[in-house]
């Protein structure tokens, strides 16, 4: 018989830095997403706050409580207190993907086919949010073959396109430092 005395504990010190670093990522992410589609796209203000931000807060919301559920259920199954949940947010490349390679050519395109911004505007929403349907059955579908996927390519295969981030960010971060002290930082350079 299981000795019942086992306890996860709900809550401990150390999630308060995944917090705010999460809170931080994704509350970032919303102000991209609300900058770009209110002043790029021209989506109207009643759509991005209304509907847009709305609609990230519960996916968000949703989503880091299924994997808050599902961390607890492994640490209680193995009764292990080393478990944590995945963290869930806003993926910040597919952001940009969205945004500018989906929604801002269809934005230009239908601004040059005589509509009115506000119009292309809602054209833009409509078919990003098209697209995130089919990226989310792509994902089912993914999930499908993983275990397939696993078995049979490297893993430095799969683990390229994190290097490829990892690689920007680390270029990326240490230039912009140059730039905010550029005397001390191009003599370093």
């Amino acid at each position: 018989m299981a000795d019942q005395s086992f306890k996860y504990p709900f809550f401990t010190r150390d999630d308060l830095s995944g917090f705010w670093a999460l809170f931080a990522d994704n509350l970032a992410n919303m102000i991209i997403v609300s900058g770009v589609c209110t002043f790029v796209l021209h989506i109207p203000a009643e759509v991005v706050f209304g509907r847009i931000l709305p609609g990230l807060g519960v996916a968000l919301i949703v989503g880091l409580a299924f994997y808050a559920f599902l961390a607890r259920r492994l640490a209680l199954a193995e009764r292990r207190t080393d478990v944590t949940a995945l963290p869930y947010g806003i993926s910040t490349p597919i952001l940009f993907v969205y945004l500018f390679l989906i929604m801002k050519p269809v934005h230009d395109g239908a601004l040059a086919d005589g509509l009115a911004a506000e119009e292309a505007g809602l054209m833009a929403w409509r078919l990003g949010i098209a697209a995130a349907f089919l990226g989310g059955v792509l994902e089912a579908c993914g999930a499908v073959i993983g275990p397939w996927l696993k078995r049979h390519l490297p893993r430095a295969g799969m683990l390229g396109t994190l290097a490829g981030i990892a690689l920007v960010w680390i270029a990326t971060v240490p230039l912009a430092e140059v730039f905010e002290d550029p005397l001390v930082g191009f003599a370093s350079l």
